[in-house]
């Protein structure tokens, strides 16, 4: 696969599924990554092969391991290709009414919060 990959351009699809249980509604996200791989010549295949690092990747690397060696370029959101899209996920929490809040200024952090439900 490495070699099939080698100095072409291949996209890494990812998707996810919100579904708020309070009113049923669900939103569907699906984010598209492109990647350049370098062209690599037979020994950088059989070592990166060898190194194992890919073994459990289901696109045979991991950009965020050794095989970033591998990419020259992307041209979408790193986080998709490493297997979660953390910021369209982050802007998709609003549009079923849940917000994502960040560390206050005394360092605690918060999760996810749900808007107040009546009793």
């Amino acid at each position: 696969m490495i070699e099939q990959l080698s100095g072409r351009d291949h996209r890494v699809h990812t998707a996810f599924t919100l579904r708020d249980d309070r009113s049923d509604r669900t939103l569907t996200e699906c984010q598209t990554t492109r990647v350049r791989f370098v062209p690599l010549s037979s020994d950088v295949i059989e070592a990166y092969v060898a190194s194992g690092d890919g073994l459990d990747k289901a696109g045979a690397y991991g950009i965020q391991g050794f095989g970033a060696t591998l990419v020259e370029r992307i041209e979408g959101d790193y986080f998709t290709v490493v297997g979660f899209p953390l910021a369209a996920f982050a802007r998709s929490l609003p549009l079923i009414d849940y917000r994502l809040c960040p560390p206050d200024v005394s360092g605690r952090t918060s999760d996810v919060h749900s808007p107040e439900v009546p009793a």
